[in-house]
């Protein structure tokens, strides 16, 4: 039977991130459009709908459930180095009952900005597949594509080109770091927690202080996660006001954290296991000097960073941490056996695709957003130029106006008016 896991005990987190070039038919707009203000595609399909009552098409939306309350956040494992089951490598997600109910697709912020301009549609396939549909889009840009967008496409082909060449030698690395030091030092951290365990409750009895130690953790730890949380959600909302292609460009700087952060796994892992072995060090020295209040303390913050020993903070973690559950993203083991050199590689590859496509879509809406502005450029110079030579023209036009004719004997020159003296 799965074990169930504890409730976090340290809350927060520290730190902080179809082949187009082939000519595909385009895909028709998808029900989701831009808000107004956002660079909405210019052809707006789908069912007529109205927020006016008196509409005949009016179906008010019934409001969505909220994200859960009070948010947990994300519980670590019992053991970071075996999952409890073999159907668990994964994190218990705490938007799972959300999603049950609730279409992340329909909700308020990025979900309202397509991925990509709606006549587009993904890039799909292999990474070298998509490498290359990359690069027939810099060698052959679509007709009407701005120079611009076209340039920076291809110095984001050239450092994805050399990313895509190092995963080899970053799963080789991985596995050997993981073999080598990573296995044999997270061993160690048992011995150490269990000493540390022991020191703590064989020299400090008293109960109540026992307590104040722990309160004071756990407030200090709340007081944390409050803090970040509160950072997480204005970033969120803070990037849903932004139109559609700042929204594109900030989902590729998030792509581009997170695999970033992969890319450097073996090292965070390796850093963890230090701060651990200097945490047990300094509760060592501090028994030594009788400080016993301080022993227990670092072995909370021992236990505290133990338990999260192998998580994977991605920006998708760092948002259902704090219960922001859209958009939709899928958390990464958190225990050194799913932490597999197949798992990296497939993990890592993964990451690259969505950077790859992440850079694709921001590309997609550079071109969008170009073609707009360079639109507005010329109906801002027509109005202006317009507006300028008006009234020479119209001065000109004025001198052509048509003369009366010569009148006639009895004064009608044919404009209904009679003129004296003709």
């Amino acid at each position: 039977m799965e074990q169930q896991r504890k409730e976090p005990g340290n809350a927060g987190y520290q730190g902080t991130q179809g082949n187009p070039a082939q000519n595909p038919p385009p895909q028709q707009p998808q029900a989701q459009y831009p808000a107004e203000g956002q660079y909405p595609p210019e052809h707006h399909h789908g069912e007529h709908s109205s927020d006016d009552p008196d509409d005949p098409c009016y179906r008010p939306k019934p409001p969505g459930p909220k994200p859960p309350d009070p948010c947990k956040g994300i519980a670590p494992p019992e053991d970071p180095g075996c999952k409890p089951s073999d159907q668990d490598c994964t994190p218990v997600d705490p938007c799972a009952e959300y999603y049950e109910t609730h279409d992340c697709s329909e909700c308020e912020g990025p979900c309202k900005c397509p991925e990509r301009p709606c006549d587009w549609g993904p890039i799909t396939g292999t990474i070298r597949q998509q490498l290359t549909a990359i690069e027939e889009l810099v060698n052959t840009p679509p007709p009407g594509t701005p120079d611009a967008a076209t340039e920076q496409l291809k110095k984001d082909l050239t450092a994805l080109e050399t990313e895509y060449t190092g995963l080899t030698a970053l799963v080789t690395d991985f596995e050997t770091a993981r073999t080598n030091t990573i296995d044999c030092d997270f061993g160690k951290t048992r011995k150490w927690l269990d000493k540390l365990e022991d020191l703590c409750e064989n020299n400090l009895h008293c109960d109540i202080t026992r307590q104040d130690i722990q309160e004071a953790y756990d407030h200090g730890r709340q007081k944390e996660r409050d803090a970040c949380c509160a950072y997480i959600r204005k970033q969120s909302k803070t990037y849903h006001s932004y139109n559609c292609a700042d929204q594109a460009a900030s989902r590729e700087a998030d792509a581009l954290a997170d695999f970033t952060l992969l890319k450097g796994l073996k090292d965070t892992f390796t850093k963890r296991l230090g701060d651990l072995e200097q945490l047990f060090k300094n509760a060592v020295t501090a028994a030594d000097n009788r400080q016993y209040k301080t022993v227990c303390a670092l072995n909370l913050e021992f236990r505290g960073l133990w338990v999260r020993l192998f998580t994977v903070e991605t920006t998708c973690y760092q948002r259902k941490n704090c219960c922001v559950c859209c958009p939709k993203c899928d958390l990464l083991p958190d225990t050194l056996n799913c932490w597999t050199a197949d798992r990296y590689r497939c993990e890592l590859q993964k990451a690259l695709k969505a950077l790859i496509a992440a850079k694709y879509n921001r590309y997609l809406w550079a071109i969008y957003t170009l073609k707009q502005k360079a639109e507005l450029d010329k109906l801002k110079a027509d109005c202006e130029n317009t507006a300028k030579n008006r009234q020479a023209r119209f001065l000109a036009e004025a001198e052509e106006a048509r003369d009366c004719p010569s009148p006639t004997h009895n004064g009608d020159c044919g404009c209904g008016k009679q003129h004296k003296g003709a």
